[in-house]
């Protein structure tokens, strides 16, 4: 058997204001649910890659929910204040979305810092450094130990988070054992 699934993608290219749908056929296998999921999952990822680099813009749910008030505004069956009451919008932002899905279409929807790397994330560079540094100079010390040693011997000034982030998706964690609390014996008391 195949399981058709229609999975409906917010792609729109520069050009294009209608959102495309893709047909996905997937085998039924028989397994658990679970294991549907995750190959619908894993179709659909591929499905999004793809259409990434065609260059396609996707919207999040918040943003694909605005783009049909929109176009009722654009067709003139909606005002701007009933458009910004329905979205929760100031008036002049509901101005500013017109005037942006006139000239660049729906891909005006996206947030435009989607898909940049963020300027203060640390460089890839300095996470393989302290990789390398910890796994060769630094035994089984505390996260927060490292990030001193790596501020005072290497000049690098990171967070013990940052180092454990770095650490743990290098499959490296450490793990250390916190000092059990003690539970204080209630004493017996004399009946006076």
């Amino acid at each position: 058997l195949i399981t058709s699934t229609v999975f409906k993608t917010a792609a729109f290219n520069r050009s294009a204001t209608s959102p495309q749908t893709a047909i996905i056929n997937i085998p039924d296998n028989k397994g658990s649910v679970n294991d549907s999921r995750r190959q619908v999952v894993s179709v659909c990822n591929t499905v999004l890659k793809y259409l990434c680099l065609k260059g396609e813009v996707f919207l999040n749910e918040k943003e694909s929910r605005r783009l049909p008030v929109m176009e009722q505004v654009l067709a003139g069956r909606l005002s701007t204040r009933e458009a910004a009451q329905l979205l929760g919008l100031s008036q002049r932002h509901i101005k500013r979305l017109k005037t942006g899905l006139k000239k660049e279409g729906a891909s005006f929807l996206a947030h435009k810092n989607r898909g940049r790397k963020p300027a203060h994330a640390i460089s890839d560079q300095t996470k393989q450094t302290v990789i390398e540094l910890v796994t060769t100079n630094y035994g089984n010390i505390s996260y927060q130990q490292i990030s001193k040693l790596l501020a005072e011997h290497h000049d690098i000034n990171i967070s013990a988070k940052s180092v454990s982030r770095i650490l743990k998706a290098a499959d490296l964690p450490r793990y250390h054992s916190r000092k059990k609390t003690s539970k204080c014996r209630s004493r017996d008391h004399s009946p006076q």
